[in-house]
């Protein structure tokens, strides 16, 4: 069995005829981790990685708040890192304006366009306390509203909004 590095979480959400989110995992063997260090990067092209597929989902029920140029291209972002810490970058979509960005959300497609007015999911930012913001569904009463989010070391946390509690319950 190959050990494997680096993943990249690779998340594509399409909003071309197939209407349909596809999340895959892909890895990078020691080795090559090892002798590309110094010219990494955390590439799209499933030719980059030596294991393309490790985990594949996919979905027609669930969105993400990756929001498409237009409505020819598909939103494509991708999460890099080491296990050890050592290498964390991403690509495409989960970069904003030079910083990568620490979360993705998730939601069903159906509750997204009952209560708003596009397919993604929507958060904002509540600052009623200004000492610690939360991000929060933009529409509180989404029942099914997930958030999954990463640090540099790898760590992921998967949380899911309760609406009637009003905060981000984490799931094991």
């Amino acid at each position: 069995m190959q050990s494997f590095s680096s993943l990249s979480f690779f998340f594509a959400a399409s909003k071309l005829d197939d209407d349909k989110i596809i999340i895959v995992t892909r890895g990078m063997g020691q080795e090559n981790f090892n002798q590309n260090r110094s010219t990494l990067n955390c590439s799209l092209d499933e030719n980059y990685w030596d294991n393309k597929s490790i985990n594949y989902f996919e979905s027609e029920d669930a969105t993400v708040n990756l929001e498409p140029e237009t409505a020819a291209t598909s939103a494509v972002g991708a999460i890099c890192f080491s296990k050890d810490g050592t290498y964390y970058s991403g690509g495409g979509e989960f970069v904003t304006a030079g910083t990568v960005d620490s979360a993705l959300f998730i939601c069903s497609r159906k509750e997204a366009l009952k209560l708003g007015d596009s397919v993604e999911c929507k958060a904002v930012v509540d600052a009623t306390d200004e000492l610690n913001p939360v991000v929060i569904p933009e529409y509180t009463v989404s029942k099914n509203f997930y958030n999954i989010s990463w640090s540099i070391f790898g760590n992921i946390v998967t949380e899911k909004w309760d609406k009637n509690e009003g905060r981000w319950i984490e799931r094991q």
